[in-house]
């Protein structure tokens, strides 16, 4: 165990997240930080950080290198699901109340007989409706042809394909009709030109709802080329079209290939689903069953998006099992109810003999997938969330959900929704005999773009990051008092700056922010149990999916940094440094920030340290002499670093490698190394003995 000695940051002002007001632990409540991290004010250029390795901690959790995932935005549908059609169940306008059409559609002005996302295409006395005969509910798209001025009718929709990894693409349609003879043609051509790039033909529709499988073989077009996806037939009748979808052949199970690489390497430990604030409106078992019998919803959470269902509880376990992640659930406590959220604890954690574990296996999951940690609800203390609700009235849903969820299975590990020490207060005094651990969400930065310049955000930012020292010690100290071992999950984590040419969580800031985040996470011993940074695709810092083409952002490969390296244990370490410091600007103010931010992490054989350092110096690189005490390396250090040319340095569609991980040695010179830091740089530097 680490040992104590009092270390009080300096006292800060209030600090403002998300709609509510985070404030300072009081004095009383200021608790201890492990005497292995001692730090001092030196001069701009006499930076010295001695490592003491023979005295080296317990490893931290591997779970502080996670992610999330939401059902928002391109996250989770044209992002780490492969399908490329924008809704493939063919549900109207209407279904988005309100405002009864996305802002693409009020745009664009497409009819409301149209399908959401599909446009009309070709000519002739063609009549568009709905219907509730379907195979995914609620509606199918009926496309009425009459005899008169006939010509090649039919819907389209604006595509992108990953043409850059595969040419071959499962179609997959269903449809029925009456008098048609000449059948439906499904063409894939190249926006600019009409150059057709592949095409299938369908035989005629029969009068009962029948499934067309086809492959479909796509030709050479540029790189991120927008593509014209096309049904059309010539002939008159009635047509009734559902489930339209289009995964690329080399889809694993329905999930991009590239995001799967991606995450693979960066060896993911956990995911965090289905939110966010999703999970608060998410019902588990619309999104079990058969893909094209679940039903289109507009998207409890964020209205101006459709939710498919296609990536469900079943979709979700098997991308973890094929990145080799845990999965994570958070359960809806917003408008759901605690029996629900046991029948998904039975249906994920029960055996085929139970009532959901029979269901489970129907849907072709025999073995139960022994999940262990549930999240109970998301951010339930503020006003945008569904069912949210008073820390007292919490503290009494924490009790009845974890009693339900107890009752199915006694192995789980719970994490409450977390918030402040006001928050945390009636849940900590009420439930202090079944709390394990409180959720905290750190989405810093969205008063600051406006009121400061690039670079006072950026140090504010940086700053934010050393503060949370304290911010963790007080929410730590106030669970000690009645909870047993306590713990705290940071289940959302990014930088919430949104302008441009400031420092974002597109970033490489970002990559500094989660470095500076999970550094005082370590500080903290074992308080911190995991960090699940949001988010995964699309969505904050992660990975970018645009056009069908997959690239990482900058905090991609700080995760991948981290994880990769092979030690978990801190070593003490006195640091000396040049300082500063921030006033108040919206956030909080901060005396003392290191500019360097070095951690040392042994491995468990004592024969490998990892020394990472981040300079969170906007402008100037940082010499610093480093000594190892206890540890004698062997052979060249190896270098890896993450660095650019400003702080707001992004990844783009066109310059994708932009900021990544750059790999070299140097030559080892005994315990001691003289080694200068880039400017907003992270840099991991390997001593073997």
């Amino acid at each position: 165990m680490y040992k104590c000695v009092t270390f009080v940051l300096p006292a800060a002002s209030v600090l403002l997240l998300h709609a509510g007001a985070w404030a300072d632990p009081a004095p009383e409540q200021e608790a201890t930080v492990k005497d292995f991290f001692h730090y001092q004010r030196a001069g701009i250029d006499e930076a010295a950080i001695n490592l003491y390795v023979e005295d080296a901690a317990e490893p931290v959790p591997e779970y502080l290198f996670g992610k999330f995932t939401e059902h928002l935005g391109r996250n989770i549908y044209n992002g780490m699901w492969a399908q490329v059609l924008r809704n493939p169940e063919m549900e109207p306008p209407s279904i988005l109340k309100p405002p009864g059409r996305s802002p693409e559609q009020r745009e664009n002005a497409v009819p409301s007989d149209v399908a959401l996302y599909w446009t009309r295409y070709g000519e002739g006395e063609v009549t568009f409706s709905f219907d509730t005969d379907c195979i995914s509910p609620p509606h199918s798209q009926k496309i009425e042809v009459s005899p008169e001025g006939m010509e090649k009718a039919g819907l389209s929709q604006r595509i992108f394909l990953p043409l850059h990894r595969v040419h071959d693409f499962d179609l997959e349609l269903w449809m029925k009709g009456t008098s048609f003879e000449r059948g439906v043609t499904i063409t894939i051509q190249d926006a600019s030109t009409g150059k057709e790039l592949g095409a299938v033909r369908l035989p005629s529709p029969t009068p009962e709802w029948q499934a067309w499988r086809r492959e479909i073989e796509v030709g050479d077009a540029p790189r991120g080329a927008p593509l014209d996806f096309i049904i059309s037939f010539e002939d008159t009748g009635a047509i009734w079209l559902d489930h339209v979808t289009l995964f690329p052949k080399d889809n694993l199970d329905g999930f991009d290939p590239d995001v799967v690489r991606l995450l693979k390497e960066s060896r993911l430990p956990l995911l965090r689903w289905p939110g966010g604030n999703f999970s608060s409106g998410y019902h588990w078992e619309d999104g079990i069953g058969p893909v094209e019998r679940r039903r289109t919803l507009q998207n409890p959470a964020w209205p101006d998006t459709l939710e498919y269902n296609h990536v469900g509880t079943d979709e979700f376990i098997d991308f973890c099992r094929q990145v080799r992640c845990e999965p994570m659930i958070c359960v809806n406590a917003g408008n759901g109810t605690p029996a629900e959220a046991a029948r998904w604890v039975e249906y994920c954690n029960g055996d085929a003999q139970t009532e959901q574990g029979a269901i489970r296996a129907a849907n072709g999951h025999p073995d139960p997938y022994g999940i262990v940690y549930w999240e109970i609800g998301n951010e339930l203390y503020g006003d945008w969330q569904i069912g949210h609700c008073s820390a007292d009235e919490y503290a009494d849903r924490y009790r009845r959900f974890y009693d339900a969820i107890k009752a199915v299975d006694p192995r789980i590990k719970f994490v409450a929704c977390g918030r402040d020490t006001a928050w945390n207060a009636p849940l900590i005094e009420n439930d202090a005999d079944i709390l394990r651990s409180v959720s905290l969400h750190t989405l810093v930065g969205r008063n600051l773009n406006r009121n400061y310049s690039a670079k006072e955000t950026f140090e504010a930012l940086m700053a934010y990051t050393w503060r949370y020292n304290s911010l963790l010690r007080g929410l730590g100290a106030q669970m000690a008092s009645k909870v047993d071992d306590p713990k705290i999950a940071i289940t959302e984590l990014q930088i919430f700056v949104f302008a441009l040419n400031y420092p974002t969580n597109q970033t490489i800031a970002e990559a500094l922010f989660y470095s500076g985040i999970l550094h005082s996470s370590i500080r903290q011993g074992r308080l911190i149990e995991m960090i699940t940074h949001s988010a995964l695709v699309n969505h904050g810092g992660g990975l970018r999916k645009q056009r069908e083409i997959v690239y990482a952002n900058p905090v991609h490969w700080a995760h991948y940094l981290y994880a990769n390296q092979p030690g978990r244990r801190p070593v003490r370490m006195d640091v000396r440094c040049a300082q500063f410091e921030v006033p108040q600007r919206n956030m909080s103010s901060v005396e003392g920030a290191p500019y360097l931010d070095p951690m040392g992490l042994l491995d468990e054989t004592g024969q490998t340290l990892c020394v990472i350092v981040g300079n969170r110096h906007p402008e100037r690189d940082l010499p610093a002499s480093i000594v190892l005490h206890g540890f004698e390396p062997q052979g060249d250090v190896r270098v890896w670093q993450i660095t650019s040319d400003t702080f707001t340095a992004a990844n783009a569609l066109d310059a994708p490698d932009r900021v990544r991980i750059a790999e070299s040695t140097i030559p080892a010179s005994g315990a001691q190394l003289t080694y200068r830091f880039p400017p907003h740089s992270l840099t991991a530097l390997q001593f073997r003995r």
